[in-house]
Order: C-alpha cells, then sequence, then structure tokens
C-alpha cells in the first residue's frame, strides 16, 4: 500500500465508522492537516516514507519505466546472456516512499525491486551499473549459493565480486558501496584494524592474479570479523525496552479522561541499544555516540550492512514475504526449475553472443581477465560426471584389495576340512567419505551425496564405510553407514552441526587418527573452496588413497587451475556442477 492507499483508507473510516482511536478522533474534527499527519504516522509505523503527493509518484514510475527499457537495452549489448535473464524477470516497482526498499532489491526467489525515488537521483549509467548488478544477481544464482553462510556477509562477498567485474568494464555504480580498486582488486573499510592500526581490507584477486570467487571473499569477511574483539555488552544491536508512559486505569466519569498511569519500569536490553550512532572518522578511528571506541564485531556487522545498503538491498527470506505477498517457500524441485531456467537463458545468450561477437569493446575483452562477458562465462556449468560411478569403481577396487583371511572354523578343522570360520573379516578396513558442510555445498547436495554413500555401501562387504562431516573443523564421524539407524543419524548431525565460515580439509585426517581408523580410501566431497595451507597438510595425511569430488557450478579456467594445483598432487579430482 502507498500513501495515496492510506488516504483512500483513512477517508472511507471517517465517513463510515465512528471513531474509536486517536487518528480517526482527530479526524473527526474535519482537520486537513490533522489527516495528513494521521497519514504519515502510519505510513512511518508500516515502514513507509513522509507523504508524497499521487502526481509526483505517478511521475517518478513513468521515470523508472524509461530507465528500465534502457537497461535491458544496454545489457542486452553489452552481455545477450544477461539480456535473456532480464528479459524472463519480473521487476516491481515498490512505492516511491517505502523505507524498507529504499534503493533496489534482489531477493532469493529471483525477484527484482526498484525504487522509483533512488531511481530518479542516479544518473543513467549509475542505474544502467545497478541494474546490471541484480541481474548479475539472478544469473550467479547467488541466492541459491549462500546455504547457510552470514546472509550480510555473504551479500558483500556477492557484491564485491560482481562489482568489480561491472567496473572492469566501465560501468558506473553508486558511490559508497563496495567498489574494488580495478587494478589491484582490494577494497578498504573505512575504518583500521584495532591491532595494526592499517585499514580493514579484502580482495577480489588469487594469489597469482585472476578474479576469485564470492565464496573466497567470504572467507575473508569470516576471518576478519573472528579476529576482532566481542562486542562490549552496552554496544549491541539487541532491543531493550527503555521507560515509556504507562497508559492511565479506569475510565473516569463520561466526559473526563482517566488518569495517566504510572511511567514504566526501564527494560533490560539484550545486546545494548539499537539506536547506538556510530561514526567512522577520516582517520579510521570509530566513535560511538560520540565516544571513542574500539572496531569490534558489532561496529564491523553495522559497517558491512551500510556498506552493502549503498547499492542495493538483499531481502531475507522473511522481509521479500512480507514485501512481495506473492513470495513463498520454494520446493527443493521449484529451486531446480528456476536454475535450469537461468542456465538455459545463459546458455541461449552465449550462442547468441557468439553469432553476434563483432568488436571486443561490446561484447567484453578479448581474452583479458574481466569484463562482464568473462564474469557471464564462469556462470555456465560444465556437464554433470557420472560421479556416482566413479565412486563406485573406486570403493570396489578398495574392496578388492583388502585381505580376506579369515581364522579356520574349529568344526571344519575336527572333520579335516579347511573352512573359514563365520566371524567378521579381522582384516576389514576403512572407506571415509569426507563431506563438506560449510554450506559450501547445497543442504539437497548434502542428502543426495549421503543417501548414495549408504547405498554404495552396501557393494563393499570388505570395507567399513563412514561419513566424516567437516567444515571450519572435522566435527563428527558416523559409525558404518550400514548399520542401523547410522545415515539417520548423520544427516541429523548435519542440521544440528552445521558450521560456516571457512573449511579445513586437512582436519579431516585428525578426526580419522582420532577414531583409530585404518582407511584404504578417503573421499571429500567439497566445492574446491580451500585455503592452500589447509590443503598443504593433507601431505602429512595418512598414504590412503584420496579422491576429490569438486561440486560446483561456477568455476572456470582460473579455479579449476588453482584447485588442481592445491589438490592434484595427493589425488584424482573430479569436477560436476551437481550432483544430480
Amino acid at each position: 500500500m502507498n500513501i495515496r492507499g492510506l488516504r483512500e483508507v483513512y477517508e472511507k473510516f471517517y465517513v463510515t465508522r465512528p471513531a474509536r482511536t486517536e487518528p480517526i478522533r482527530i479526524l473527526r474534527r474535519l482537520d486537513e492537516s490533522a489527516l495528513d499527519d494521521a497519514i504519515k504516522k502510519t505510513a512511518e509505523e508500516m515502514g513507509m516514507g513522509g507523504s508524497i503527493s499521487p502526481e509526483k509518484e505517478q511521475e517518478l514510475i513513468d521515470k523508472v519505466g524509461v530507465k528500465i527499457v534502457g537497461g535491458k537495452m544496454k545489457l542486452y549489448q553489452v552481455s545477450p546472456e544477461l539480456g535473456r535473464i532480464l528479459a524472463g524477470l519480473k521487476i516491481n516497482i515498490v512505492p516511491a516512499n517505502d523505507q524498507r526498499i529504499k534503493t533496489m532489491a534482489v531477493d532469493d526467489y529471483g525477484n527484482i525491486y526498484i525504487n522509483p525515488s533512488f531511481s530518479d537521483e542516479l544518473s543513467d549509467n549509475e542505474f544502467y551499473g545497478v541494474f546490471a548488478h541484480e541481474a548479475f544477481h539472478i544469473a550467479s544464482r547467488s541466492f541459491l549459493r549462500k546455504g547457510s553462510r552470514d546472509h550480510y556477509l555473504w551479500n558483500l562477498a556477492t557484491d564485491a565480486v560482481m562489482n568489480w567485474y561491472l567496473l572492469k568494464d566501465g560501468f558506473e555504480l553508486p558511490k559508497g558501496g563496495i567498489l574494488p580498486d580495478v587494478n589491484t582488486g582490494i577494497f578498504k573499510f573505512p575504518f583500521n584494524d584495532p591491532k595494526t592500526g592499517k585499514p580493514i581490507e579484502i580482495t577480489v584477486f588469487n594469489p597469482d592474479g585472476s578474479v576469485t570467487s564470492a565464496e573466497n571473499v567470504y572467507e575473508q569477511l569470516v576471518k576478519i570479523r573472528d579476529s576482532l574483539p566481542p562486542q562490549p555488552p552496552d554496544q549491541g544491536e539487541g532491543e531493550g525496552e527503555g521507560e515509556g508512559e504507562g497508559e492511565g486505569e479506569g475510565e473516569g466519569k463520561p466526559g473526563k479522561p482517566g488518569k495517566p498511569g504510572k511511567p514504566g519500569k526501564s527494560g533490560k536490553g539484550t545486546g545494548g541499544k539499537a539506536n547506538d550512532k556510530v561514526v567512522v572518522n577520516p582517520d579510521g578511528t570509530v566513535t560511538v555516540n560520540g565516544k571513542p571506541a574500539k572496531v569490534d564485531r558489532g561496529t564491523f556487522d553495522k559497517a558491512v550492512k551500510e556498506t552493502a545498503s549503498k547499492t542495493d538491498t538483499h531481502l531475507t527470506k522473511e522481509e521479500a514475504q512480507e514485501v512481495n505477498k506473492d513470495v513463498k517457500e520454494l520446493t527443493p524441485e521449484e529451486q531446480k526449475k528456476i536454475e535450469k531456467e537461468i542456465v538455459d537463458n545463459l546458455k541461449k545468450g552465449k550462442q547468441e553472443a557468439d553469432q553476434q561477437r563483432k568488436s571486443s569493446r561490446t561484447y567484453g575483452s578479448s581474452g583479458q581477465i574481466g569484463g562482464v562477458r568473462d564474469f557471464v562465462k564462469r556462470l555456465i556449468p560444465a556437464d554433470p560426471v557420472n560421479w556416482r560411478g566413479i565412486i563406485a569403481a573406486y570403493l570396489q577396487h578398495a574392496n578388492s584389495s583388502v585381505p580376506s583371511w579369515m581364522k579356520p572354523s574349529r568344526r571344519g578343522m575336527a572333520a579335516g576340512v579347511p573352512l573359514p570360520s563365520r566371524g567378521s573379516n579381522p582384516n576389514k578396513l576403512h572407506a571415509i567419505f569426507a563431506v563438506d558442510t560449510s554450506g559450501s555445498v547445497g543442504d539437497e547436495q548434502l542428502y543426495v551425496a549421503c543417501n548414495y554413500i549408504r547405498k554404495v555401501a552396501d557393494t563393499a562387504k570388505n570395507l567399513d564405510v563412514r561419513i566424516c562431516l567437516w567444515a571450519s573443523q572435522a566435527y563428527y564421524m558416523s559409525p558404518n553407514i550400514t548399520d542401523k539407524g547410522a545415515l539417520e543419524n548423520t544427516l541429523k548431525n548435519i542440521k544440528k552441526f552445521v558450521k560456516s565460515g571457512g573449511n579445513a580439509i586437512s582436519d579431516v585426517d585428525r578426526l580419522i587418527k582420532q577414531y583409530k581408523l585404518n582407511p584404504v580410501v578417503t573421499v571429500y566431497i567439497t566445492d574446491g573452496q580451500e585455503e592452500e595451507s589447509s590443503a598443504n597438510k593433507l601431505a602429512q595425511a595418512g598414504s590412503y588413497k584420496k579422491l576429490f569430488i569438486i561440486v560446483n557450478s561456477f568455476l572456470d579456467e582460473a579455479m579449476i587451475e588453482n584447485i588442481n594445483k592445491l589438490f592434484a598432487r595427493f589425488g584424482r579430482i573430479v569436477f560436476t556442477p551437481n550432483l544430480d
């Protein structure tokens, strides 16, 4: 509902209903200014801004409509892939005074929202830049890749990579957002690290100069946040009930107001004052409510939200459902359908681009890193491989390599016949499936992997097959997955102990040793976004065979090269966009 709608509601109430609330009692005075005040107050409570005339709002809507058409045409020229994405999207224009979406926004359901007031403040080129930014969010399926990661840190990470590509191609973006340097790839936050005194910064470049993934930028942000001191209890963002005026008790005599109630008692906050004024000074120091303060995790979180909101707003599922009543929770099948439509449009757009390419200036840099077309190339997943067959082959080979000698049966020996006993194989070894639950591999993919592991384990009678769950550390080792209830408990532990904030693939070996297991093969299922220091520690792991199943639909040549550099010396690597 917009301001015009509110006015219609209030006028209808004035005509048809008796006065029951304070705003309507005011309306009975037939005071136009009071009507405006009442509407403004209700608009603020509903998350809408100040009053704006219907004529002005329609003017803004008409202007943004023209910009949308221009933006689609420009993006189609630069990237037919993105042009196709935008052609099939539902673009929602929100009320000009909507305080929930003050800029542009995207939600987890693939919808784009535009505030016409924000659009009106942007130049045409800036509008095209933000419009392309929103299209990037949809095309890269960032809402599907988020997993269990922190909502705001993940959005900032995706913004950093996407904005670098846009800036590389000469797009303009509003000031104050996350705008990495085109040459160095570095973005500096507007305050200093309290330990080093140097600006806090992240980079969108890998050590070899190639552009990194949003997943890697996210890990940088998590490390920065975790390295900062915890926020003091009086500077958090918790809510507390302050002192308030009580309402009158009793009705009093007719015609006289009731007695005012006593002021409410001061409530206890749960983390501090939500209205703390945090100011970052030019020298990188920070003040909270005018007093010097150290940069802490709370300050950093606020800076993340503020920086990300300069370009656009990333709605949570709950916010999207509040803003747009047409959206609903997606089933896994619906998510797959959306992703397939996006990928199909990207592929069709790529075919058109390859046919229509006329100049490197129009269709992206020729053979160079950077630019919209280079980013789009990363978004088209490779064809899936038969990862199930590869795992089965490894497991069968491992199973056949286990010595099957067993103790002779006493009964058989007494009869002069050397038969094996019925006991279990004393030489039984282990096969470990190390599953990354850090959020990089989606929940549905994890369930597919674990259920297949349980199924294939039945074919390896000589092996004790177990699942190890790991993220920032290895935290769960299942019993033999064929045991009764083992798979169910493993799936429960994925939900209960899922962790975000960094991978530590080498920590799997620690848990293997802790359980005194003797694996003949270990299969790692991950997206491959691993730090070199952790990957190097795999050299200290056992001499068992290693197979790496890299599940990632956003791999370009540079990322594949980096993953090969990390893991190829330890075992075979299989790349697949998904586990379907």
